[in-house]
């Protein structure tokens, strides 16, 4: 039975999504980055749903199971981008009304005192997968730094491909191989499997999309290491939050 997500969020379009139905691939999802700290919110990984707007796909930004973000084109065929999270509403649209398609080429302006200017901060980019993550321990916890350390749990991570699927994994080759990998039920994990659908080190966002910045460990019952972080690249880095 197919269900519809309601998903509406204060100030946001409303829009019903069939998540069942979504069989999505790379070019389905547009990457938006912000250097503007006041727009950080509309920053993150947006995927094509099979709901449309003025004739033009819907595109949404999820944390988790919430929606933080909307892209789409309103009645004034402008592209629209509007992000609600912690109760901050922001919004910028397309500065011309043809700039419709290709993304990549939309200027984007935003409305301050009743003025719309134009906002150079906001980048929208087809999303590729990277060649390379980098899994890594930031916390001061000495018995987890010595857990990390001694499982190697923390390195690069190198881009595969599953020939029959076209779709990418991840592996670190050390004493014990690890795998960065979609499970069956859609969750990006890290395992020693590639058949394991449950994994050793989780996502602390579930993303339907490409593996998150946040991860956790459980070491025993009760006992959990926070603060591992999987960045692009080829070394550590804090994600952007």
């Amino acid at each position: 039975m197919l269900r519809c997500f309601i998903f509406h969020v204060l100030l946001l379009p409303t829009f019903c999504v069939f998540l069942e139905q979504l069989e999505l691939t790379q070019d389905d999802y547009y990457q938006v980055k912000v250097d503007n700290p006041s727009f950080k919110s509309l920053q993150g990984l947006y995927g094509k749903t099979n709901q449309k707007s003025n004739g033009y796909p819907v595109y949404m930004n999820f944390r988790g199971i919430s929606l933080i973000g909307t892209l789409y084109v309103n009645d004034d065929k402008q592209w629209k981008m509007d992000s609600n999270l912690d109760g901050i509403f922001i919004s910028v649209r397309s500065k011309k009304m043809t700039d419709l398609l290709p993304l990549e080429s939309v200027k984007w302006k935003q409305e301050l005192d009743g003025v719309w200017t134009e906002e150079q901060s906001v980048y929208v980019t087809q999303f590729v997968y990277p060649e390379s993550y980098f899994l890594y321990y930031a916390g001061d916890d000495q018995q987890a730094k010595d857990i990390f350390q001694k499982g190697n749990l923390g390195g690069k991570f190198i881009k595969k491909i599953i020939p029959t699927t076209n779709l990418p994994y991840y592996v670190k080759e050390a004493e014990t191989t690890l795998y960065l990998h979609k499970t069956p039920n859609k969750w990006w994990t890290i395992s020693s499997s590639l058949n394991d659908d449950k994994g050793i080190i989780f996502q602390t966002k579930h993303s339907h999309f490409v593996p998150a910045e946040e991860w956790i460990m459980r070491v025993v019952d009760g006992y959990f290491i926070q603060d591992i972080y999987l960045t692009n690249g080829s070394k550590a880095a804090q994600p952007d939050n």
